[in-house]
């Protein structure tokens, strides 16, 4: 039978033939209750699971699979931006498994474990060095407790790990040595080969034979879909890159051509850069220069996404084209005194001594701070800003910067970035600060602003790149 993933009940799903909902997690649901929009607790969590349940089993419901999780936290994945639910513990797995065989429906007797080694999520109930057997122990005592006994003797020995380790794959395509190297940097730019690009589901893309910019073939992006390189292609900080590609589009469609970030270990950052939008009918170039500014930024991906209707692409590159210079800091806010920076109320925050002996600036949960002073710049201009900071256990902060006209008077509603961050150790965050094209703004400050928590900050400041 066709089971749907649903987090509210809906009649139209039995109308379209399905038998039965289920979800895959739950995991941000109540998230802001006792947290910020990165960190919340597990024991909200399960409060939160427990809510949908009641929801998905009302009567006139569909039969429902009930979905159980161990807990998230995709650090893994995502560093200092990612979602991390606190305090999770096989004990509170056992609570939410207990709480779960209530609303388990006896047609179907099932529950659904999201996920048996999710591990970049933090999501997981294989056994494991950090809970040995714990989540697998409290699922088998609270739905099968007069299950004979078993043993948990899977555990491999010392010298069983041993011969089953083997050296890291180092990260694919992110030397800095293949960042600088000449030539187009992209795998199998003219399509001829038909390798090299995939889907955003993973699907082999399609290629259009007797239609292209150059040679026999070009790259199909079918409508509300979109087109990647397969493997993201090196750079390194300090350089710039021309990209650039032919397309075209059918009439009515539009082609959006971007650039995905990926740190030194191949993951996404949540960054992309657009190049720019196509919506002609015959071969266009589209084309813009890149810089790399973030230390952390290891490789990039080109992505090709069509809307309205069908498009094509040919010719693609990403050529090393010249070295840039040290950026140039344009903006350094001392964080000692506070002196540098204005509460939104308007006040000056409060300071602190950091563990290293260096001063920080104070924020307190819900408070916000923004530089006494700002910065030029210009329509199309990309900036870097660097931030070192400290967030309490349940603590987010998020950057941003707020645009000005020419005679320095904020823009009302203007902002650039807003990314959020979360770490409990001291860390510099690194990113950047993207000025549209068509924006009126000619001067930008940096604002950082604290949920969940306190958020310390020890350092500030804006980068210009500086090119040879």
């Amino acid at each position: 039978f066709f089971v749907a993933l649903a987090r509210e009940p809906d009649p139209m799903l039995q109308e379209m033939g399905f038998a039965a909902t289920t979800a895959y997690n739950y995991a941000g649901h109540r998230a802001r209750k006792h947290g910020s929009p990165l960190r919340a607790t597990y024991d909200d969590m399960v409060e939160g699971y427990e809510q949908v349940w009641q929801r998905m089993t009302a009567p006139g419901c569909l039969p429902y699979i009930v979905p159980v999780s161990p807990g998230w936290d995709s650090r893994p994945w995502y560093g200092a931006q990612a979602f991390v639910r606190t305090g999770s513990t096989p004990e509170k797995f056992a609570d939410m498994c207990r709480r779960a065989r209530r609303h388990v429906d006896p047609r179907l007797n099932m529950v659904l474990a999201e996920c048996w080694n999710e591990f970049g999520e933090g999501s997981y109930i294989e056994p494991c060095e950090e809970t040995g057997f714990g989540h697998l122990r409290a699922m088998r005592e609270t739905f099968a407790p007069h299950a004979e006994t078993h043993s948990e003797s899977a555990v491999p020995d010392g010298n069983e790990k041993v011969a089953f380790t083997f050296r890291a794959i180092p990260p694919q395509r992110t030397d800095g040595a293949l960042g600088r190297q000449e030539g187009n940097l992209v795998p199998d730019p003219g399509m001829e080969e038909g390798t090299g690009w995939t889907t955003y589901t993973g699907v082999p893309c399609k290629f259009l034979g007797g239609d292209a910019h150059a040679g026999r073939q070009s790259l199909l992006v079918k409508r509300g879909t979109g087109c990647k390189t397969q493997n993201p292609m090196p750079v390194s900080k300090g350089r710039a890159y021309r990209v650039s590609a032919w397309v075209k589009c059918a009439p009515g469609g539009s082609l959006l051509a971007r650039l995905a970030w990926f740190d030194k270990r191949n993951r996404w950052t949540k960054q992309y850069d657009q190049v720019e939008t196509c919506r002609s009918p015959d071969w266009t170039r589209v084309s813009k220069e890149i810089v790399v500014m973030d230390p952390e930024v290891g490789a990039v991906s080109f992505e090709f996404v069509a809307s309205g209707a069908n498009a094509q692409v040919d010719d693609v590159a990403m050529v090393n084209t010249r070295e840039a210079k040290p950026p140039q800091v344009v903006l350094d806010a001392d964080c000692t005194t506070g002196d540098d920076w204005l509460t939104f109320a308007g006040g000056t925050p409060a300071c602190g001594t950091s563990p290293d002996g260096a001063g920080h600036v104070l924020l307190a949960a819900r408070q916000g701070m923004k530089t006494r002073r700002s910065v030029p710049v210009k329509p199309g201009e990309v900036l870097g800003f660097r931030v070192r900071m400290q967030c309490d256990p349940l603590a987010s902060v998020s950057i941003r910067s707020a645009g000005f006209d020419a005679d320095g008077r904020w823009i009302e509603g203007t902002y650039f970035g807003g990314e959020i961050y979360s770490w409990q150790d001291w860390r510099e965050i690194v990113g950047v600060v993207r000025i549209p094209q068509d924006t009126a703004a000619r001067s930008i400050n940096l604002e950082c602003t604290a949920t969940g928590g306190a958020v310390r900050v020890s350092q500030a400041r804006i980068e210009r790149d500086a090119v040879e």
